[in-house]
């Protein structure tokens, strides 16, 4: 459930569907849910903010034409398995599981309230990249890692305003 939807001058109110899939070729897409949120093999054409008051997984969310993604889950955790970007990045949440995202040649921010824990390493796959970017800026004074299971990032430039941080660059 979605709780609104905009592209540009079009806006559609409490769009319902029970598909885990978004494909949106619009120049730009606002999309508010009060509820729980998942996504899954989504692909926007142009610039996307998603804002969600409830607990959201983003599993594999795709933003082309340069598009910059905005997601905005302050409230709640959100878990992002893969988001690549052709533009700049913005996370902002209360606690965040970050699986991967990729913006090559781009900047991505990561805001939370809460701690910041890797969620694509197993036992098999240890030390999967969390983030690849030309810059990656992370602020919350919140623990980023931890000693057992880093961030794993490829960029080259990271600013930190963070509590206990462990990052593998």
């Amino acid at each position: 459930k979605l709780g609104e939807f905009k592209t540009d001058s079009k806006a559609a109110d409490a769009i319902e569907t029970q598909e885990a899939k978004l494909t949106l070729n619009t120049a730009a897409a606002n999309v508010r849910d009060s509820g729980a949120l998942i996504l899954k093999a989504s692909t926007v054409a142009g610039d996307f903010k998603l804002k969600t008051e409830g607990v959201t997984r983003i599993d594999n969310l795709t933003v082309t034409d340069n598009g910059v993604a905005t997601l905005d889950s302050t409230d709640r955790q959100l878990t992002l398995t893969q988001l690549t970007s052709a533009g700049k990045v913005s996370v902002q949440s209360c606690a965040l599981a970050l699986g991967g995202v990729t913006a090559d040649g781009q900047t991505v921010t990561l805001e939370t309230s809460g701690a910041i824990t890797d969620a694509n390493d197993t036992e098999t796959a240890k030390a999967a990249v969390n983030v690849t970017a030309d810059s990656l800026t992370i602020k919350g004074d919140q623990p980023v890692g931890t000693s057992n299971d880093a961030i794993e990032t490829q960029v080259n430039a990271l600013a930190l305003t963070a509590g206990a941080t462990y990052i593998d660059n």
